[in-house]
Protein backbone atom coordinates (compact mmCIF):
# COMPACT_ATOMS: atom_id res chain seq x y z
CA UNK A 1 0.00 0.00 0.00
CA UNK A 2 1.50 3.30 -1.11
CA UNK A 3 1.26 6.56 0.78
CA UNK A 4 2.19 9.92 -0.84
CA UNK A 5 4.64 8.93 -3.54
CA UNK A 6 7.09 10.86 -5.75
CA UNK A 7 8.03 9.68 -9.22
CA UNK A 8 10.97 11.02 -11.25
CA UNK A 9 10.48 11.90 -14.90
CA UNK A 10 12.32 8.74 -15.78
CA UNK A 11 9.70 6.65 -13.98
CA UNK A 12 6.84 8.09 -15.99
CA UNK A 13 4.43 7.08 -17.38
CA UNK A 14 3.23 5.01 -14.40
CA UNK A 15 0.03 3.11 -13.64
CA UNK A 16 -1.31 2.93 -10.10
CA UNK A 17 -4.39 1.16 -8.74
CA UNK A 18 -6.88 2.48 -6.27
CA UNK A 19 -8.75 0.39 -3.71
CA UNK A 20 -11.52 1.73 -1.54
CA UNK A 21 -10.77 1.71 2.17
CA UNK A 22 -13.63 3.59 3.80
CA UNK A 23 -16.76 4.95 2.21
CA UNK A 24 -17.80 8.39 0.98
CA UNK A 25 -16.32 11.10 -1.27
CA UNK A 26 -12.58 11.23 -1.77
CA UNK A 27 -10.01 12.55 -4.22
CA UNK A 28 -6.83 11.43 -5.93
CA UNK A 29 -4.37 14.29 -6.80
CA UNK A 30 -1.38 14.27 -9.18
CA UNK A 31 0.88 17.31 -9.29
CA UNK A 32 4.35 18.47 -10.34
CA UNK A 33 6.58 19.05 -7.34
CA UNK A 34 7.06 22.74 -6.81
CA UNK A 35 4.34 23.81 -9.23
CA UNK A 36 1.21 24.24 -7.19
CA UNK A 37 -0.86 25.19 -10.21
CA UNK A 38 0.13 22.13 -12.19
CA UNK A 39 -2.35 19.74 -10.59
CA UNK A 40 -4.82 17.11 -11.74
CA UNK A 41 -7.56 16.19 -9.23
CA UNK A 42 -9.68 13.06 -9.75
CA UNK A 43 -12.82 12.97 -7.57
CA UNK A 44 -13.66 9.54 -6.08
CA UNK A 45 -16.96 8.12 -4.84
CA UNK A 46 -16.26 5.04 -2.70
CA UNK A 47 -19.05 2.51 -2.08
CA UNK A 48 -19.18 -0.57 0.08
CA UNK A 49 -21.61 -3.49 0.48
CA UNK A 50 -20.98 -5.99 3.27
CA UNK A 51 -22.92 -9.10 4.33
CA UNK A 52 -22.12 -11.13 7.44
CA UNK A 53 -23.57 -14.57 8.21
CA UNK A 54 -23.47 -15.37 11.93
CA UNK A 55 -20.73 -17.85 12.80
CA UNK A 56 -18.81 -17.38 9.54
CA UNK A 57 -15.51 -15.49 9.56
CA UNK A 58 -15.01 -12.84 6.88
CA UNK A 59 -12.14 -14.79 5.35
CA UNK A 60 -14.27 -17.99 5.17
CA UNK A 61 -17.36 -16.52 3.51
CA UNK A 62 -16.68 -17.95 0.06
CA UNK A 63 -14.62 -20.99 1.07
CA UNK A 64 -15.66 -23.08 2.89
CA UNK A 65 -18.61 -20.76 3.53
CA UNK A 66 -21.23 -21.27 6.20
CA UNK A 67 -23.27 -24.30 7.27
CA UNK A 68 -26.94 -24.12 8.24
CA UNK A 69 -29.19 -26.88 9.60
CA UNK A 70 -32.26 -27.85 7.60
CA UNK A 71 -35.05 -26.76 9.94
CA UNK A 72 -37.60 -29.01 8.23
CA UNK A 73 -35.76 -31.90 9.93
CA UNK A 74 -33.66 -30.27 12.65
CA UNK A 75 -36.54 -28.43 14.24
CA UNK A 76 -34.54 -27.11 17.20
CA UNK A 77 -32.19 -25.16 14.92
CA UNK A 78 -32.67 -21.39 15.27
CA UNK A 79 -32.69 -19.08 12.28
CA UNK A 80 -29.23 -17.77 11.42
CA UNK A 81 -28.73 -14.01 11.43
CA UNK A 82 -27.60 -12.34 8.19
CA UNK A 83 -26.39 -8.78 8.72
CA UNK A 84 -26.48 -6.44 5.70
CA UNK A 85 -24.53 -3.17 5.56
CA UNK A 86 -23.68 -0.58 2.88
CA UNK A 87 -21.82 2.72 2.69
CA UNK A 88 -21.14 5.42 0.14
CA UNK A 89 -21.75 9.07 -0.64
CA UNK A 90 -24.96 10.42 0.81
CA UNK A 91 -27.81 10.65 -1.65
CA UNK A 92 -26.36 8.15 -4.16
CA UNK A 93 -28.87 6.66 -6.61
CA UNK A 94 -29.80 3.04 -7.22
CA UNK A 95 -30.72 0.09 -5.04
CA UNK A 96 -29.14 -2.51 -2.84
CA UNK A 97 -30.22 -6.02 -3.84
CA UNK A 98 -29.95 -9.37 -2.01
CA UNK A 99 -30.41 -12.57 -4.00
CA UNK A 100 -30.60 -16.19 -2.79
CA UNK A 101 -31.93 -19.62 -3.75
CA UNK A 102 -35.37 -19.83 -2.17
CA UNK A 103 -35.54 -23.59 -2.78
CA UNK A 104 -32.64 -24.03 -0.33
CA UNK A 105 -33.17 -21.22 2.20
CA UNK A 106 -35.95 -18.94 3.36
CA UNK A 107 -35.26 -15.44 4.68
CA UNK A 108 -37.30 -13.61 7.30
CA UNK A 109 -37.21 -10.20 8.94
CA UNK A 110 -37.52 -11.67 12.45
CA UNK A 111 -35.82 -14.51 14.36
CA UNK A 112 -39.16 -16.34 14.64
CA UNK A 113 -42.57 -16.18 13.03
CA UNK A 114 -43.53 -14.05 10.07
CA UNK A 115 -43.63 -14.83 6.37
CA UNK A 116 -40.66 -15.66 4.18
CA UNK A 117 -39.44 -12.88 1.88
CA UNK A 118 -39.72 -13.32 -1.85
CA UNK A 119 -37.14 -10.59 -2.56
CA UNK A 120 -35.09 -7.96 -0.77
CA UNK A 121 -34.49 -4.67 -2.64
CA UNK A 122 -33.96 -1.36 -0.87
CA UNK A 123 -32.87 2.13 -2.04
CA UNK A 124 -29.24 2.92 -1.39
CA UNK A 125 -30.17 6.39 -0.20
CA UNK A 126 -31.13 6.26 3.45
CA UNK A 127 -30.11 2.63 4.04
CA UNK A 128 -28.58 2.22 7.50
CA UNK A 129 -28.16 -1.57 7.64
CA UNK A 130 -30.48 -4.34 8.73
CA UNK A 131 -30.58 -7.87 10.14
CA UNK A 132 -32.36 -10.66 8.34
CA UNK A 133 -32.79 -14.27 9.48
CA UNK A 134 -32.04 -17.34 7.40
CA UNK A 135 -33.75 -20.72 7.66
CA UNK A 136 -32.62 -23.83 5.80
CA UNK A 137 -35.49 -25.64 4.06
CA UNK A 138 -33.72 -28.24 1.91
CA UNK A 139 -30.23 -29.72 1.73
CA UNK A 140 -27.96 -28.10 -0.83
CA UNK A 141 -25.70 -25.16 -1.63
CA UNK A 142 -26.86 -21.55 -1.70
CA UNK A 143 -25.09 -18.26 -2.49
CA UNK A 144 -26.08 -14.96 -0.91
CA UNK A 145 -25.23 -12.05 -3.25
CA UNK A 146 -25.43 -8.56 -1.76
CA UNK A 147 -24.82 -5.96 -4.48
CA UNK A 148 -25.20 -2.24 -5.27
CA UNK A 149 -27.05 -1.84 -8.55
CA UNK A 150 -25.00 1.18 -9.72
CA UNK A 151 -21.65 -0.45 -9.05
CA UNK A 152 -21.95 -4.17 -9.79
CA UNK A 153 -18.41 -4.77 -8.60
CA UNK A 154 -19.53 -3.41 -5.22
CA UNK A 155 -20.68 -6.83 -4.03
CA UNK A 156 -20.27 -9.26 -1.15
CA UNK A 157 -20.79 -12.99 -1.64
CA UNK A 158 -21.37 -15.64 1.04
CA UNK A 159 -21.68 -19.31 0.25
CA UNK A 160 -23.85 -21.36 2.61
CA UNK A 161 -24.60 -25.07 2.67
CA UNK A 162 -27.80 -26.38 4.22
CA UNK A 163 -27.19 -29.71 6.01
CA UNK A 164 -29.68 -32.47 6.61
CA UNK A 165 -28.55 -35.27 8.93
CA UNK A 166 -30.91 -38.17 9.63
CA UNK A 167 -30.40 -41.22 11.81
CA UNK A 168 -30.29 -44.39 9.73
CA UNK A 169 -29.31 -47.24 12.07
CA UNK A 170 -27.92 -48.08 15.48
CA UNK A 171 -26.05 -51.16 16.69
CA UNK A 172 -25.31 -51.94 20.33
CA UNK A 173 -22.46 -54.10 21.59
CA UNK A 174 -21.64 -55.58 24.99
CA UNK A 175 -25.22 -56.87 25.05
CA UNK A 176 -26.99 -60.26 25.21
CA UNK A 177 -28.99 -61.33 22.18
CA UNK A 178 -32.74 -61.44 22.73
CA UNK A 179 -34.65 -64.10 20.77
CA UNK A 180 -38.17 -63.72 19.46
CA UNK A 181 -40.58 -66.01 21.33
CA UNK A 182 -41.28 -68.14 18.26
CA UNK A 183 -37.54 -68.64 17.70
CA UNK A 184 -37.61 -67.17 14.19
CA UNK A 185 -35.48 -64.08 14.86
CA UNK A 186 -32.36 -63.43 16.87
CA UNK A 187 -32.58 -59.71 17.61
CA UNK A 188 -29.04 -58.89 16.51
CA UNK A 189 -27.49 -55.72 15.11
CA UNK A 190 -28.55 -53.35 13.77
CA UNK A 191 -30.96 -53.02 16.67
CA UNK A 192 -32.61 -49.80 15.47
CA UNK A 193 -33.12 -49.01 11.81
CA UNK A 194 -35.01 -46.58 9.62
CA UNK A 195 -35.37 -48.18 6.20
CA UNK A 196 -37.19 -45.33 4.50
CA UNK A 197 -35.32 -43.62 1.68
CA UNK A 198 -34.43 -40.97 2.42
CA UNK A 199 -34.71 -41.83 6.10
CA UNK A 200 -37.26 -39.97 8.14
CA UNK A 201 -35.51 -40.73 11.42
CA UNK A 202 -38.39 -42.27 13.36
CA UNK A 203 -38.28 -46.02 12.62
CA UNK A 204 -42.01 -46.50 12.72
CA UNK A 205 -42.79 -47.76 9.24
CA UNK A 206 -43.05 -51.27 7.83
CA UNK A 207 -39.61 -52.82 7.52
CA UNK A 208 -38.04 -50.58 10.16
CA UNK A 209 -36.52 -52.03 13.32
CA UNK A 210 -36.93 -51.44 17.01
CA UNK A 211 -35.37 -54.59 18.42
CA UNK A 212 -35.35 -55.34 22.16
CA UNK A 213 -31.89 -55.33 23.72
CA UNK A 214 -30.52 -56.84 26.91
CA UNK A 215 -27.56 -55.95 29.13
CA UNK A 216 -26.25 -56.94 32.54
CA UNK A 217 -26.35 -54.43 35.38
CA UNK A 218 -23.28 -52.31 36.12
CA UNK A 219 -21.96 -52.68 32.55
CA UNK A 220 -21.46 -50.01 29.90
CA UNK A 221 -23.20 -49.96 26.55
CA UNK A 222 -21.23 -49.43 23.39
CA UNK A 223 -22.83 -48.19 20.21
CA UNK A 224 -22.06 -47.77 16.53
CA UNK A 225 -24.39 -45.64 14.45
CA UNK A 226 -24.94 -44.39 10.93
CA UNK A 227 -26.64 -41.25 9.63
CA UNK A 228 -27.42 -40.04 6.13
CA UNK A 229 -25.91 -36.62 5.44
CA UNK A 230 -26.89 -34.36 2.60
CA UNK A 231 -25.17 -32.94 0.60
CA UNK A 232 -22.42 -35.56 0.36
CA UNK A 233 -18.67 -35.23 0.93
CA UNK A 234 -18.63 -31.86 2.63
CA UNK A 235 -15.50 -30.29 4.03
CA UNK A 236 -17.04 -29.85 7.45
CA UNK A 237 -16.30 -31.43 10.82
CA UNK A 238 -19.33 -33.02 12.49
CA UNK A 239 -19.57 -34.10 16.12
CA UNK A 240 -22.37 -36.29 17.48
CA UNK A 241 -23.60 -37.09 20.96
CA UNK A 242 -26.50 -39.02 22.49
CA UNK A 243 -28.58 -38.15 25.55
CA UNK A 244 -30.25 -41.16 27.15
CA UNK A 245 -32.32 -41.68 30.32
CA UNK A 246 -30.76 -41.65 33.80
CA UNK A 247 -27.60 -39.94 32.46
CA UNK A 248 -26.90 -42.89 30.16
CA UNK A 249 -25.30 -40.55 27.64
CA UNK A 250 -22.86 -41.02 24.78
CA UNK A 251 -20.14 -38.36 24.71
CA UNK A 252 -19.24 -35.98 21.88
CA UNK A 253 -17.55 -37.94 19.12
CA UNK A 254 -16.15 -36.69 15.81
CA UNK A 255 -17.89 -38.59 13.02
CA UNK A 256 -16.45 -40.02 9.83
CA UNK A 257 -17.97 -38.72 6.59
CA UNK A 258 -17.92 -40.79 3.43
CA UNK A 259 -20.26 -39.78 0.64
CA UNK A 260 -23.72 -39.56 2.13
CA UNK A 261 -22.77 -41.58 5.23
CA UNK A 262 -21.91 -40.16 8.61
CA UNK A 263 -20.73 -42.78 11.12
CA UNK A 264 -19.44 -43.30 14.64
CA UNK A 265 -18.09 -46.65 15.86
CA UNK A 266 -17.67 -48.32 19.25
CA UNK A 267 -18.59 -45.29 21.35
CA UNK A 268 -18.89 -46.20 25.03
CA UNK A 269 -21.62 -44.86 27.26
CA UNK A 270 -20.36 -42.33 29.78
CA UNK A 271 -21.58 -44.34 32.79
CA UNK A 272 -22.61 -47.96 33.43
CA UNK A 273 -26.14 -49.12 34.09
CA UNK A 274 -27.20 -48.91 37.71
CA UNK A 275 -26.24 -51.86 39.91
CA UNK A 276 -29.76 -53.31 39.83
CA UNK A 277 -32.32 -54.91 37.57
CA UNK A 278 -33.77 -52.33 35.23
CA UNK A 279 -36.36 -52.01 32.49
CA UNK A 280 -36.70 -49.19 29.95
CA UNK A 281 -39.83 -49.21 27.82
CA UNK A 282 -38.26 -47.86 25.74
CA UNK A 283 -34.75 -46.56 26.27
CA UNK A 284 -34.95 -43.42 24.17
CA UNK A 285 -31.73 -41.71 23.09
CA UNK A 286 -31.88 -38.21 21.63
CA UNK A 287 -29.03 -37.72 19.17
CA UNK A 288 -27.67 -34.33 18.20
CA UNK A 289 -24.83 -32.90 16.13
CA UNK A 290 -22.71 -29.78 15.89
CA UNK A 291 -20.84 -28.37 12.91
CA UNK A 292 -17.22 -27.16 12.91
CA UNK A 293 -17.16 -26.86 16.72
CA UNK A 294 -20.20 -24.60 16.68
CA UNK A 295 -21.53 -24.51 20.28
CA UNK A 296 -25.07 -25.03 18.96
CA UNK A 297 -26.32 -28.64 18.89
CA UNK A 298 -29.05 -29.69 16.46
CA UNK A 299 -31.32 -32.71 16.80
CA UNK A 300 -30.16 -35.66 14.71
CA UNK A 301 -32.86 -38.25 15.35
CA UNK A 302 -34.07 -40.34 18.25
CA UNK A 303 -33.60 -44.08 18.74
CA UNK A 304 -35.91 -46.08 20.99
CA UNK A 305 -35.39 -49.70 22.06
CA UNK A 306 -37.13 -51.76 24.71
CA UNK A 307 -34.20 -52.44 27.03
CA UNK A 308 -33.75 -55.09 29.71
CA UNK A 309 -30.99 -54.97 32.33
CA UNK A 310 -30.49 -58.26 34.16
CA UNK A 311 -29.13 -59.03 37.62
CA UNK A 312 -26.40 -61.28 36.20
CA UNK A 313 -25.22 -62.71 32.92
CA UNK A 314 -27.97 -64.96 31.46
CA UNK A 315 -27.54 -68.71 31.84
CA UNK A 316 -30.01 -69.67 29.10
CA UNK A 317 -31.57 -68.43 25.88
CA UNK A 318 -32.95 -64.93 26.38
CA UNK A 319 -36.42 -65.34 24.90
CA UNK A 320 -38.23 -62.00 24.78
CA UNK A 321 -40.93 -63.04 27.23
CA UNK A 322 -38.37 -64.36 29.74
CA UNK A 323 -36.48 -61.06 29.71
CA UNK A 324 -39.71 -59.13 30.05
CA UNK A 325 -41.16 -61.21 32.89
CA UNK A 326 -37.89 -60.91 34.77
CA UNK A 327 -36.89 -57.27 34.31
CA UNK A 328 -40.35 -55.70 34.27
CA UNK A 329 -41.28 -57.33 37.58
CA UNK A 330 -37.90 -57.15 39.35
CA UNK A 331 -37.16 -53.57 38.25
CA UNK A 332 -35.03 -51.95 40.95
CA UNK A 333 -33.98 -55.17 42.70
CA UNK A 334 -30.32 -55.79 43.49
CA UNK A 335 -30.42 -58.93 45.71
CA UNK A 336 -30.86 -62.45 44.37
CA UNK A 337 -33.72 -63.68 46.57
CA UNK A 338 -35.62 -60.41 46.27
CA UNK A 339 -35.26 -60.62 42.49
CA UNK A 340 -36.59 -64.19 42.40
CA UNK A 341 -39.54 -63.32 44.61
CA UNK A 342 -40.38 -60.21 42.59
CA UNK A 343 -40.42 -62.25 39.39
CA UNK A 344 -42.63 -64.90 41.02
CA UNK A 345 -45.16 -62.17 41.86
CA UNK A 346 -46.04 -62.16 38.14
CA UNK A 347 -47.28 -65.76 38.53
CA UNK A 348 -49.37 -65.29 41.66
CA UNK A 349 -52.36 -63.66 39.96
CA UNK A 350 -52.34 -66.49 37.40
CA UNK A 351 -52.32 -64.08 34.44
CA UNK A 352 -49.02 -64.39 32.59
CA UNK A 353 -48.81 -63.18 29.01
CA UNK A 354 -46.21 -63.78 26.36
CA UNK A 355 -44.77 -60.84 24.45
CA UNK A 356 -45.07 -62.09 20.88
CA UNK A 357 -48.87 -61.79 20.78
CA UNK A 358 -49.87 -60.70 24.30
CA UNK A 359 -51.68 -64.02 24.63
CA UNK A 360 -52.29 -65.31 28.14
CA UNK A 361 -50.48 -68.58 28.76
CA UNK A 362 -52.57 -71.33 30.36
CA UNK A 363 -52.22 -74.50 32.41
CA UNK A 364 -53.99 -77.67 31.26
CA UNK A 365 -56.64 -75.56 29.54
CA UNK A 366 -59.69 -77.63 28.49
CA UNK A 367 -57.94 -80.62 30.14
CA UNK A 368 -55.30 -80.51 27.41
CA UNK A 369 -51.70 -81.06 28.52
CA UNK A 370 -50.13 -78.62 26.04
CA UNK A 371 -46.40 -77.95 25.85
CA UNK A 372 -43.80 -79.47 28.15
CA UNK A 373 -40.87 -77.06 27.68
CA UNK A 374 -40.32 -73.31 27.84
CA UNK A 375 -40.01 -72.85 24.11
CA UNK A 376 -43.19 -74.86 23.53
CA UNK A 377 -45.48 -72.78 25.73
CA UNK A 378 -43.94 -69.66 24.19
CA UNK A 379 -44.50 -70.90 20.65
CA UNK A 380 -47.70 -72.98 20.67
CA UNK A 381 -50.68 -71.22 19.05
CA UNK A 382 -52.83 -71.99 22.10
CA UNK A 383 -50.13 -70.88 24.61
CA UNK A 384 -51.07 -73.88 26.75
CA UNK A 385 -48.71 -76.02 28.79
CA UNK A 386 -48.53 -78.53 31.62
CA UNK A 387 -46.66 -78.23 34.93
CA UNK A 388 -43.45 -79.33 33.24
CA UNK A 389 -43.49 -76.28 30.96
CA UNK A 390 -44.59 -73.84 33.69
CA UNK A 391 -41.84 -74.93 36.07
CA UNK A 392 -39.38 -74.55 33.17
CA UNK A 393 -40.75 -71.12 32.30
CA UNK A 394 -40.13 -69.76 35.79
CA UNK A 395 -36.79 -71.57 36.02
CA UNK A 396 -35.64 -69.94 32.78
CA UNK A 397 -36.94 -66.50 33.80
CA UNK A 398 -34.58 -66.79 36.78
CA UNK A 399 -31.73 -68.11 34.68
CA UNK A 400 -31.99 -65.12 32.35
CA UNK A 401 -31.21 -63.06 35.47
CA UNK A 402 -28.12 -65.19 36.08
CA UNK A 403 -29.83 -67.07 38.94
CA UNK A 404 -29.23 -70.82 38.94
CA UNK A 405 -32.62 -72.51 39.29
CA UNK A 406 -33.85 -76.02 38.47
CA UNK A 407 -37.15 -77.71 38.02
CA UNK A 408 -38.11 -80.67 40.14
CA UNK A 409 -40.26 -83.66 39.34
CA UNK A 410 -42.24 -84.72 42.44
CA UNK A 411 -43.49 -88.34 42.22
CA UNK A 412 -45.16 -90.60 44.81
CA UNK A 413 -42.50 -92.49 46.68
CA UNK A 414 -44.73 -95.48 47.39
CA UNK A 415 -44.79 -98.01 44.57
CA UNK A 416 -48.49 -98.54 45.08
CA UNK A 417 -49.30 -94.84 44.69
CA UNK A 418 -50.11 -94.32 41.03
CA UNK A 419 -51.16 -90.68 41.21
CA UNK A 420 -51.46 -87.57 43.31
CA UNK A 421 -54.73 -85.78 43.98
CA UNK A 422 -54.41 -82.00 43.77
CA UNK A 423 -56.67 -79.93 45.98
CA UNK A 424 -59.59 -79.74 46.36
CA UNK A 425 -61.25 -83.17 46.91
CA UNK A 426 -64.16 -84.19 49.12
CA UNK A 427 -63.68 -87.49 51.00
CA UNK A 428 -66.73 -89.22 52.50
CA UNK A 429 -66.42 -91.48 55.53
CA UNK A 430 -66.86 -94.28 56.09
CA UNK A 431 -65.60 -95.20 52.61
CA UNK A 432 -67.33 -97.83 50.54
CA UNK A 433 -64.12 -99.68 49.75
CA UNK A 434 -61.59 -101.56 51.83
CA UNK A 435 -57.86 -101.50 52.35
CA UNK A 436 -55.43 -98.64 51.87
CA UNK A 437 -57.34 -97.11 48.93
CA UNK A 438 -60.83 -97.43 50.42
CA UNK A 439 -62.17 -94.13 49.04
CA UNK A 440 -63.54 -94.93 45.62
CA UNK A 441 -62.96 -92.07 43.18
CA UNK A 442 -66.25 -90.68 42.01
CA UNK A 443 -68.13 -92.19 44.95
CA UNK A 444 -66.25 -91.56 48.20
CA UNK A 445 -63.65 -89.16 46.74
CA UNK A 446 -65.15 -86.38 44.68
CA UNK A 447 -63.04 -83.88 42.74
CA UNK A 448 -64.18 -80.41 43.79
CA UNK A 449 -63.91 -77.09 42.03
CA UNK A 450 -60.30 -76.75 43.11
CA UNK A 451 -57.32 -74.47 43.34
CA UNK A 452 -57.11 -72.38 40.14
CA UNK A 453 -54.13 -72.65 37.84
CA UNK A 454 -52.65 -70.32 35.26
CA UNK A 455 -55.53 -69.11 33.08
CA UNK A 456 -57.62 -72.07 34.21
CA UNK A 457 -60.06 -71.81 37.16
CA UNK A 458 -60.30 -75.59 37.60
CA UNK A 459 -57.38 -77.70 36.31
CA UNK A 460 -57.58 -81.51 36.46
CA UNK A 461 -57.62 -82.93 39.97
CA UNK A 462 -55.20 -85.83 39.52
CA UNK A 463 -51.79 -86.41 37.94
CA UNK A 464 -49.10 -89.06 38.05
CA UNK A 465 -46.77 -86.43 39.51
CA UNK A 466 -46.08 -82.73 39.48
CA UNK A 467 -43.28 -80.36 38.42
CA UNK A 468 -42.20 -77.37 40.50
CA UNK A 469 -39.21 -75.01 40.49
CA UNK A 470 -36.29 -75.05 42.91
CA UNK A 471 -34.28 -71.94 43.64
CA UNK A 472 -31.97 -71.40 46.62
CA UNK A 473 -33.49 -74.34 48.47
CA UNK A 474 -36.99 -72.93 48.06
CA UNK A 475 -39.95 -74.44 46.20
CA UNK A 476 -42.07 -72.41 43.80
CA UNK A 477 -45.16 -73.79 42.05
CA UNK A 478 -45.68 -71.47 39.04
CA UNK A 479 -48.45 -73.66 37.59
CA UNK A 480 -50.73 -72.49 40.40
CA UNK A 481 -48.95 -69.35 41.59
CA UNK A 482 -49.25 -70.61 45.18
CA UNK A 483 -46.97 -69.25 47.93
CA UNK A 484 -43.38 -70.44 47.90
CA UNK A 485 -42.36 -73.15 50.38
CA UNK A 486 -39.15 -72.89 52.37
CA UNK A 487 -37.62 -74.49 55.47
CA UNK A 488 -36.19 -77.84 56.54
CA UNK A 489 -39.61 -79.53 56.28
CA UNK A 490 -40.43 -78.00 52.92
CA UNK A 491 -41.12 -81.36 51.26
CA UNK A 492 -43.94 -82.23 53.64
CA UNK A 493 -45.05 -78.61 53.83
CA UNK A 494 -45.44 -78.53 50.06
CA UNK A 495 -47.45 -81.78 50.01
CA UNK A 496 -49.81 -80.64 52.76
CA UNK A 497 -50.35 -77.31 51.05
CA UNK A 498 -50.97 -78.71 47.57
CA UNK A 499 -52.20 -82.31 47.79
CA UNK A 500 -55.48 -83.77 49.01
CA UNK A 501 -54.52 -87.43 48.65
CA UNK A 502 -53.07 -90.25 46.54
CA UNK A 503 -54.55 -92.70 44.09
CA UNK A 504 -53.84 -96.39 43.57
CA UNK A 505 -52.25 -97.92 40.51
CA UNK A 506 -55.60 -99.00 39.15
CA UNK A 507 -56.94 -95.45 39.41
CA UNK A 508 -60.21 -96.30 41.10
CA UNK A 509 -59.33 -96.03 44.78
CA UNK A 510 -57.72 -93.29 46.80
CA UNK A 511 -56.51 -92.33 50.25
CA UNK A 512 -56.31 -89.04 52.08
CA UNK A 513 -53.06 -87.16 52.46
CA UNK A 514 -51.80 -87.62 56.01
CA UNK A 515 -51.47 -84.12 57.51
CA UNK A 516 -50.84 -85.19 61.09
CA UNK A 517 -47.85 -83.53 62.81
CA UNK A 518 -45.78 -86.71 62.78
CA UNK A 519 -46.45 -87.57 59.13
CA UNK A 520 -43.52 -87.76 56.68
CA UNK A 521 -43.01 -86.83 53.05
CA UNK A 522 -44.63 -89.22 50.60
CA UNK A 523 -43.10 -87.74 47.43
CA UNK A 524 -39.70 -88.15 45.85
CA UNK A 525 -38.18 -84.90 44.51
CA UNK A 526 -35.95 -85.41 41.50
CA UNK A 527 -34.01 -82.47 40.05
CA UNK A 528 -34.23 -82.08 36.30
CA UNK A 529 -31.97 -79.43 34.82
Amino acid sequence: VLSETVFTNAQLPQTIYLEGDGCGVGEASFSVVGLSDCVTNTPLQIFGANATLAGVAEADEESPGGFIADRTVHTNAPRTMLTLEACGPYGSPGNLILTWDSSIVNIYTAPSGGSALTQFVTPFHGFNGTNLYVEGVAPGSNTFIWVYSEQTNCVDIINATVLRIQLKELSFTNNHTVVKDDGTINFTAPHWQDNSMPPDGDADDAGDRKYPICFTRNTKMKVSARWRIEPADLGVSIKLKGDGPDNLDFPETTATISGNELTIAGVECSIPFANEVDFFDPMSIAWSYSMDNNPMWYNAGRSANQTYVTLGAPLTTVFHTLAHIGCANADGQSASDATADAIYEEFTDRVVRRIIDNKQMTYWFNNQMGGRETFQILQRPDANGNCESWSALFRDALRVQGLMADRIMALPSAISDGSILVKDWQFYDPPSGTGTYAHIIGIDAIDQYGVPGQGNPDPPGGFNGHWITLYNNQYYDPSYGSPKITGVDKNKMYEDAALAGYGDLIGSGSRKNDTSPNSVSELDYQIDN
